[in-house]
């Protein structure tokens, strides 16, 4: 059997790499833990998020964890295993004074996400607004 690529990204305290350049976290001892419990031959690489998630689309002997689970995302990949449940914030400098008591009060703001990884933000927004009386 071919060895197992495995992509992820820095995002602590799910998995990141520590000050000896070691992936370490949660979600990267699962993964390990799965994978070796398997006897599965991998190599786990850590890159920016929109690396990772084109590496994973592209290559079908490539596995990618940290990841969430979308409409957008369900066909592209084979999903096996979730590892962690995670929150979506929104953060501002304190000095903005900036305070949001409902999601539309958000619109009125630039919005940045990583590349590549919007769906997520776009699947809780819509989830929240049909939750959310505006």
């Amino acid at each position: 059997m071919a060895k197992l690529t495995v992509v992820t990204e820095n995002f602590a305290p799910a998995q990141y790499l520590d000050a000896n350049n070691n992936l370490v976290g949660d979600a990267a001892d699962k993964v390990r833990l799965a994978l070796d419990s398997a006897g599965i031959d991998y190599s786990i690489s850590v890159n920016d998020w929109s690396m990772a998630y084109n590496i994973a689309l592209r290559d079908p002997q490539t596995c990618i964890f940290s990841i969430s689970r979308s409409p957008e995302r369900e066909n592209n990949f084979i999903w096996f295993a979730k590892l962690a449940q995670f929150d979506t914030n929104f953060y501002s400098l304190k000095s903005k004074g900036i305070s949001l008591t409902n999601l539309e009060q958000a619109k009125q703001y630039r919005i940045a996400v990583l590349k590549d990884n919007y769906t997520a933000i776009i699947t809780y927004f819509q989830k929240a607004l049909k939750k959310t009386k505006i």
